[in-house]
């Protein structure tokens, strides 16, 4: 019996060491390699607009070069907001979107300034220039005009004396969004 349960391990050693060569042969097969899909594009469907309205945004940019010495210095705008629909109102917010061609200096001015919309007699502070964003939207009924007063201003003069000796231009849009009401 020994024999046999001998030869029998042997055989099973021999099956499993002939599975290893071979694995190990044809490893290729067994480990994929890596690929790559370029240019992906995913988007959304929008549904049919439902709406005639449409927000107009018209103002002049606002360019100023500020001193920064002082707590408060503020430029100011104003900006007219027509829903030339004459069926829904939309709801609007206001944000910025950096220009290209910005570099970390011009980045950490637009950080270091301010920024507030008043509209209907509220004022709303909206955060740093670079990430400007209104609280809570703005609604524009239908046919109607609304003026918002746009202010970018330096709320902490301390911040500035990194820019003391170069001459910046940071550029950036105001953005108007707005949906259906």
């Amino acid at each position: 019996m020994t024999l046999n349960t001998t030869r029998k391990r042997a055989l099973i050693a021999g099956g499993i060491a002939t599975v290893l060569v071979g694995g190990l042969a044809t490893g290729g097969a067994l480990i994929t390699s890596q690929s790559t899909i370029f240019d992906n594009v995913f988007g959304t469907t929008p549904e049919s607009s439902d709406t005639d309205s449409r927000l107009v945004v018209t103002g002049d940019p606002i360019v100023y070069d500020f001193d920064g010495g002082v707590n408060g210095e503020t430029v100011y705008d104003y900006y007219t907001l027509r829903n030339e629909g004459t069926e829904d109102a939309l709801t609007v917010n206001v944000s910025t979107k950096k220009q290209p061609g910005n570099d970390a200096y011009r980045d950490a001015l637009m950080g270091a300034l301010d920024t507030a919309v008043t509209i209907d007699g509220r004022r709303y502070e909206t955060g740093k220039l670079d990430k400007m964003s209104l609280p809570s939207s703005i609604t524009v009924d239908a046919g109607a005009t609304k003026t918002a007063k746009v202010e970018v201003f330096v709320k902490d003069a301390s911040a500035f004396p990194q820019f003391a000796d170069r001459d910046l231009k940071a550029m950036l849009d105001f953005q108007f969004d707005a949906v259906k009401a």
